[in-house]
């Protein structure tokens, strides 16, 4: 037969050994932490002048790029204004396209107009002897 005080301490016992035993272990582990952390600066400023130079131009190349790539997306983008414009400047809706009479007539006048802005991409690709897949980009769609 067990004691009652035992059997009512036995509880407060095992859940104090068990925080104990979490603290014990998160300690050791953030210690560890802390000893990679400052092992680090170490490791970083060990680089040779030669690997140093090659993050350097890599980074440069990388600047580079980046900035060749935000000019060529300008471009891009006022060229697809230029051939908004030209469209819409050209454009004439068909009689009775202005008001739809209902769903079939509103498909036949936006059909027309894909249509015609189709076309006027070709002749504007060739006006300007741009390659043909100018317009191709999934950003440079001309369906409104």
């Amino acid at each position: 037969m067990t004691h009652p005080i035992i059997k009512s301490l036995l509880p407060w016992i095992l859940i104090i050994t068990g925080i104990i035993i979490v603290y014990s272990l998160f300690y050791h582990r953030t210690d560890m932490t802390n000893e990679n952390l400052q092992s680090l600066p170490q490791d970083i400023h060990e680089q040779s002048p030669e690997q140093q130079k090659q993050v350097d131009q890599q980074q440069a190349m990388g600047q580079a790029e980046a900035k060749h790539l935000e000019q060529e997306k300008i471009i891009k983008q006022r060229l697809n204004e230029e051939f908004e414009n030209a469209f819409l400047k050209q454009y004439t809706l068909p009689v009775g396209c202005e008001n739809w009479e209902n769903e079939s007539h509103m498909v036949r006048c936006t059909n027309h107009q894909i249509k015609a802005k189709q076309a006027f991409k070709q002749e504007f690709i060739e006006k300007r002897g741009l390659p043909k897949d100018t317009f191709d980009h999934p950003q440079l769609d001309f369906t409104d």
